[in-house]
């Protein structure tokens, strides 16, 4: 069966299911954080409250896993590691590392008080979210059986080196990209990198891998080839997330294919540790790239300082413990929390729902781009050449600078600051403290229901394709982060007419058709 079976989905040996580990993960980072306020107590930035708050976070998410029911199984995983990514590593840099080498994502740090008020509806939105996927879980058809389907590495090799080319045209012979000149990034031809986008390529590779258990010695070759020249191609453009986007990719693929599946504690601790390590080169092999590439005026340059702001905090040793006063005075600990800062900053979603429960955005900013009818506009705008509705052309996904630094208009158009507001940002925004819930809520139960039914429409061939692309484009990339409701819609059209030509390629010219005529039939059935 497509739908998750816990029991029979076993990798590895001495095995144990995913939502095991990560429950343990949560427990142990909850025994870490009492231990270090226990050692250091209050730092400046987390109170006994915000611990408190941190910890109901971790348990939550503990109970959520080890009673949700294998119809939602795959979101309450998805949320519980993202959670684990990129909000707990932040919250306990703001416990153990020296204030004054903590970074922040806004010209003003975060104070103790906004750290606590803004756990305060993170909390509460987090259990929203997994009540809203059990909500949609009721409303999930039940999967269809699946059948054995050979995949085509060479139709996948294919799409590949098609997106390859089409996103190389676009980035250095139109000069559309991160290190090209702003002018061009509404180039009309710019659609080629979205169609034939290439992480669609990459979502169809990683899924054939999942599915294939014993791959020939060619098809492991030209998958391993297929993943060397994505992430080169990613450090050449000084994206530092290669190696992580990697492991939740592959996460993403497994848990929609296998459900809570069953794997090696110890084979899961390997693929950590070798991807922390891959991580930890090539941070500051792209960093190099872009300081090499980047110049004052340039896109790059603006990217680096608005993600690297210091934090400027008084800190008062009088009132913190003795130990809490070492940590501070100590040069060793200060090195290395600089050391680590940009990987913990860069993770720091968190940073984005505490800064907008807590500030206040520039008037009208937020009324404006945040709108329904901007939203639609907008995206509207993202689906034909040109601009059928003028004035509609910035994403709301580059206004979190404009209501939270000061920005303008024309600072936005010729920069490239794409910033995320998170699902809880973006409902408190829109709805504020219990409306926010609400929307929530409602949001992952529409996400939750739409997953299923999408799967279940696709048919058995291609729902694995389709349910991967599901949590990596609509559920992580669109709910979770959430960049705007118009750079959600924008990012699934565009993902979707990619993969649906990477699955087209996959499966060959004749199985398509065939597949185009079984998805019509099972629309309408009574035609056929």
């Amino acid at each position: 069966m497509l739908a998750p079976i816990r029991q029979s989905n076993t990798i590895g040996s001495k095995k144990n299911h995913l939502s095991r580990i990560t429950g343990f993960l949560l427990l142990a980072h909850a025994v870490f954080m009492v231990v270090c306020y226990a050692v250091l107590g209050t730092s400046v930035l987390i109170s006994g409250w915000s611990l408190v708050l941190i910890l109901l976070l971790d348990l939550m998410l503990v109970l959520a896993l080890r009673h949700t029911s294998d119809q939602t199984v795959s979101h309450v995983l998805l949320l519980a590691w993202f959670v684990l990514m990129f909000f707990l590593p932040r919250l306990t840099a703001f416990l153990v590392l020296p204030t004054k080498s903590i970074t922040f994502v806004a010209l003003e740090p975060l104070t103790l008080t906004e750290v606590e008020q803004g756990l305060r509806f993170v909390v509460p939105g987090t259990l929203a979210l997994l009540i809203g996927f059990e909500i949609g879980g009721r409303f999930s058809p039940k999967s269809k059986s699946s059948q054995n389907t050979d995949y085509s590495i060479y139709g996948i090799m294919l799409f590949f080196l098609v997106c390859l080319s089409a996103i190389l045209f676009v980035i250095y012979y139109l000069g559309v990209g991160l290190f090209g000149d702003p002018a061009n990034w509404g180039h009309p031809l710019g659609w080629l990198a979205l169609v034939f986008n290439i992480d669609a390529a990459l979502v169809v590779l990683v899924c054939w891998i999942v599915l294939r258990k014993t791959p020939s010695k060619t098809g492991s070759f030209l998958a391993i080839a297929m993943l060397v020249i994505w992430l080169a191609l990613s450090l050449e453009q000084g994206s530092r997330g290669g190696p992580l986007r990697f492991l939740y990719l592959f996460t993403m693929a497994a848990v929609a294919i296998h459900g809570d599946y069953m794997l090696s504690a110890r084979r899961f601790v390997i693929v950590i540790c070798v991807t922390l390590f891959a991580s930890a080169i090539a941070y500051p092999l792209a960093t190099i790239i872009r300081i090499d590439k980047g110049t004052s005026d340039n896109a790059v340059q603006q990217v680096m300082t608005d993600w690297t702001l210091p934090g400027k905090i008084n800190v008062e040793l009088g009132s913190l413990s003795r130990n809490r006063q070492l940590l501070e005075q100590s040069e060793f600990a200060a090195a290395v929390g600089r050391a680590v800062s940009p990987v913990v900053t860069r993770l720091g979603l968190i940073d984005y729902p505490l800064f907008i429960v807590n500030r206040p955005t520039q008037d009208g900013v937020v009324e404006h781009y945040l709108s329904p009818i901007y939203s639609l506009k907008n995206f509207l705008n993202n689906m034909v050449p040109g601009e059928i509705f003028p004035g509609y052309d910035i994403m709301s996904s580059r206004v979190f600078t404009m209501a939270y630094r000061g920005y303008d208009q024309e600072h936005v158009r010729t920069a490239f600051l794409s910033e995320p507001w998170t699902g809880w940002g973006y409902s408190w925004l829109l709805g504020g403290p219990i409306g926010g819930l609400f929307l929530l809520a409602a949001m992952a139960a529409v996400v939750q229901a739409g997953y299923h039914f999408a799967r279940h429409l696709s048919g058995p061939q291609i729902a694995p394709f389709v349910s991967t692309a599901w949590l990596f484009v609509v559920s992580m990339s669109g709910l979770l982060q959430m960049f705007g409701l118009d750079h959600w819609l924008t990012i699934s059209a565009h993902f979707a007419i990619a993969m649906t030509l990477g699955v087209a390629f996959m499966l060959g010219p004749k199985r398509a058709l065939q597949q185009i005529q079984t998805y019509k039939n099972s629309l309408f059935p009574h035609e056929s």
